[in-house]
């Protein structure tokens, strides 16, 4: 309530009415429904905290929140490479986990935070598990998870399918834009997801 209660203040200021609040949570199982017709786990990777998601049919039955994200893999190659954070994710993003030779220093200043957030993805999975159906799949989602080798990474560790989201799938565009969808769907999945709710409203 108390966050809710922000969120209302902060559109109330900035003179925007406020016709639908959601947990981003629910918004991202609905972008991502069709993509995860079996029991799978979403994984939301922003800057500043990491979502896992157990969703199964289009509705979550399990979620997990972790204080680690793409603004620490920043911070970690920026301290230790000694360079400035803007460059730090320039870097992050051209050479990310699969660094051709001299350059996979970036792929070790972030592996440790990774590690964590996969050993938070097998709790998860373990969690559910124990009293549920095997997790088909692992879907990625958010601004980080464009990271080069980020999804192989996972796949590895997880021992599963692992996919980057799509939430664009089931909309209809211009193929010349394909590209730009395939780009933006991570980051802009949980709004998508908001979008629906509001259109079939």
């Amino acid at each position: 309530r108390d966050v809710l209660a922000k969120y209302v203040a902060v559109a109330s200021a900035a003179g925007l009415p406020l016709s639908l609040v959601e947990v981003e949570t629910f918004s991202l199982a609905r972008a991502l429904a069709a993509q995860a017709p079996e029991p799978s786990l979403l994984v939301d990777i922003g800057a500043r905290s990491t979502n896992f998601s157990i969703i199964e049919e289009g509705f979550v039955s399990l979620t997990h929140n972790v204080e680690i994200a793409g603004h620490d893999l920043t911070r970690a190659t920026a301290r230790g490479l000694n360079i400035q954070i803007s460059r730090a994710e320039e870097r992050k993003q051209t050479q990310g986990l699969t660094g051709g030779a001299g350059e996979n220093q970036i792929a070790q200043l972030m592996v440790s935070y990774l590690d964590l957030l996969a050993s938070e993805a097998e709790r998860v999975l373990a969690i559910h598990e124990r009293g549920g159906a095997k997790v088909a799949r692992v879907i990625l989602a958010g601004g980080s998870v464009r990271l080069p080798g980020l999804a192989d990474y996972f796949k590895t560790k997880l021992n599963r399918p692992v996919e980057i989201a799509d939430p664009f799938q089931k909309l209809l565009g211009p193929a010349e834009l394909k590209h730009q969808f395939d780009e933006l769907g991570p980051s802009f999945a949980v709004a998508v997801g908001l979008a629906e709710k509001v259109l079939a409203s």
